[in-house]
């Protein structure tokens, strides 16, 4: 067998199991390492092997959970039984590969649960679960791989991932020198602009202390903020005119018929908190959800 076992359960001991998965490059984090992934990129993964790292799924993220346990049982009904479920197995060949499928078929396949806004994936499965299922096939040594997806709620479709050589050699050798330059080195990835997303996630209290950190760096903030800045006057200028062309129009086009804007009136209505928290403070303490959250704020005058 190409692959082991690694014994920890996420629904028994989940600090277990994070610990564990995080000796590894994972599947999933293959896409954010070779830059396909939307929601996370080199820095993410380095960033949550790190002993500050906190780790808090989201709401979306606990009710994808739950519902993919739904639909293996829907993949089970139609295709065929499971052997396992939610299983770490690491590769023997690659000793800091790793992966996490859903499902393992007696045929030892994995098998993948998605739960999608999309109505269908016509032009076939997304690069970053196409990458997950390949870092699979890589670990399991097998020759195919499957996602099961429950599409809008309510379409569930099952798809088949052939094993693609090329791929493999691609990501063995991409996640082998990310685990030596960044697991097991000193060197740190990039933060991206889609890291700005998750790092109060990551890192969601501060303790007080200073950090310095380079001059080229602070200045390079305050330039795209002041940049940021102006571009933003100047589109709310743009913006207050076009505005002021439209008066009580619903829609602004070009002298060529090109829709430039829509400007339509409806009805809306919210909450009034503020009312709310003084004329029924206990309802409002009832429906109050307690958080914590970091913010971000900037003191360098443009003059430093």
């Amino acid at each position: 067998m190409k692959y082991a076992v690694v014994p920890a359960d996420p629904d028994t001991d989940r600090a277990d199991w994070l610990a564990k998965r995080r000796r590894y490059i994972g599947a999933s984090d293959v896409a954010a390492i070779l830059g396909e992934s939307p929601w996370s990129t080199p820095f993410r993964v380095w960033a949550e092997r790190q002993p500050d790292a906190t780790d808090r799924p989201n709401e979306a993220m606990q009710w994808g959970t739950k519902q993919e346990s739904l639909v293996l049982d829907q993949w089970e009904a139609e295709v065929a039984p499971l052997a396992r479920r939610a299983s770490l197995v690491a590769s023997s060949e690659w000793p800091w590969l790793a992966a996490t499928p859903d499902g393992i078929t007696a045929a030892g396949e994995p098998v993948e649960a998605k739960v999608t806004k999309d109505w269908s994936w016509r032009d076939g499965i997304p690069r970053h679960y196409w990458w997950q299922v390949q870092t699979q096939l890589a670990v399991m040594g097998a020759d195919m791989g499957h996602v099961a997806a429950l599409h809008q709620g309510i379409a569930f479709a099952p798809y088949e991932v052939p094993r693609d050589a090329d791929a493999i050699t691609r990501l063995v050798e991409a996640s082998r020198d990310f685990h030596e330059r960044y697991i097991v080195g000193d060197d740190i990835p990039d933060p991206t602009s889609l890291d700005n997303r998750y790092l109060g996630d990551l890192w969601p209290q501060s303790y007080g202390e200073v950090v310095e950190v380079p001059d080229e760096l602070a200045k390079e903030l305050a330039a795209a903020r002041a940049e940021h800045e102006a571009a933003t006057a100047r589109r709310d200028a743009a913006e207050a005119a076009v505005k002021a062309e439209m008066r009580t129009a619903a829609e602004a086009v070009t002298p060529a018929g090109v829709v430039v804007a829509t400007w339509k009136s409806h009805d809306t209505s919210r909450i009034d908190v503020k009312r709310l928290r003084v004329e029924r403070p206990d309802l409002a303490a009832e429906f109050t959800k307690p958080g914590e959250s970091r913010t971000f704020l900037f003191k360098m005058k443009e003059s430093t």
